[in-house]
């Protein structure tokens, strides 16, 4: 009987191996497809601009300078930051419009969080950044004021850099920050609001990651549990091994099927 079960199990151990050689392959094709910007069509006739991030204009954005704009803001955040940027995220800049009403807006559908979250308010939305096509949305408004647009921009890639690395801003070691300063944070940069960064640990996150680059000093002496953290955020390695790709991608579809796969904010 023992023999019998010894020689039963080196079966069921080649068959296991089998399945692991097979799927493993399988599931990080499917990541990389995920884990890749989806431009929609309608964007096809949008300008490239050169940088070294991949991003799209609407060539009806009437800014002379917003392509040195966009170079100089992203001159200001970490290299592991444009490193990701220019891996497998684009950044889209366009008029946002909630309805489909022409094929040079950004357009969200129904399904969007936006939609849900703000669908009886008047309210302008300067960035949005979708998990699920990988993109960073930013409005045409925020193209006419600097300050305005460099904030936006970069509270964005807090967004993105987060997502990258499979939702820090849902995981305990941020979470711990959030709770500790929920309701309690007040933004140092002037084109943020207290309101805003305290709804959510996204949007904390993305605040401070914004203070972290535009007001450095002031969240090191306000928050320096934030300061902290964002510190270890700028030494993150943009190459990320194949277990941690599968791990963040775990983490990824799990928080994005309970946020309808969208992601982002103002």
């Amino acid at each position: 009987m023992r023999k019998f079960i010894k020689f039963s199990k080196i079966p069921i151990a080649i068959v296991t191996a089998i399945l692991i050689a097979v799927t493993i392959p399988i599931i990080t094709i499917c990541f990389q497809f995920y884990q890749t910007s989806h431009i929609p069509e309608i964007y096809n006739n949008f300008l490239k601009i050169e940088c070294d991030a991949n991003v799209f204009i609407n060539p009806n954005v009437d800014n002379p300078e917003i392509e040195i704009w966009v170079n100089n803001t992203l001159e200001l955040v970490p290299q592991n930051c444009i490193d990701a940027l220019s891996q497998n995220w684009s950044i889209v800049i366009a008029p946002l419009q909630r309805e489909f009403q022409n094929d040079d807006a950004i357009q969200f559908t129904k399904s969007d969080i936006i939609q849900d979250k703000y669908a009886n308010v008047d309210i302008s939305i300067g960035g949005y950044t979708s998990i699920s096509d990988k993109i960073i949305y930013i409005c045409e408004n925020t193209c006419y004021n600097k300050e305005l647009f460099e904030i936006t921009l970069i509270h964005e890639i807090g967004h993105m850099i987060s997502a990258q690395h499979g939702i820090l801003d849902n995981q305990e070691d941020w979470l711990m920050i959030f709770n500790k300063n929920h309701n309690k944070y007040t933004p140092n940069h002037k084109y943020s609001f207290p309101e805003y960064a305290n709804q959510s640990s996204a949007e904390m996150f993305a605040t401070a990651f914004c203070d972290f680059i535009l007001e450095n000093k002031k969240l090191k002496e306000n928050n320096n549990d934030m300061y902290s953290y964002m510190q270890k955020i700028q030494n993150l390695n943009s190459k990320i091994s194949i277990f941690s790709k599968l791990s963040n991608a775990y983490h990824i579809i799990q928080y994005t099927l309970i946020q309808n796969f969208n992601y982002g904010g103002t």
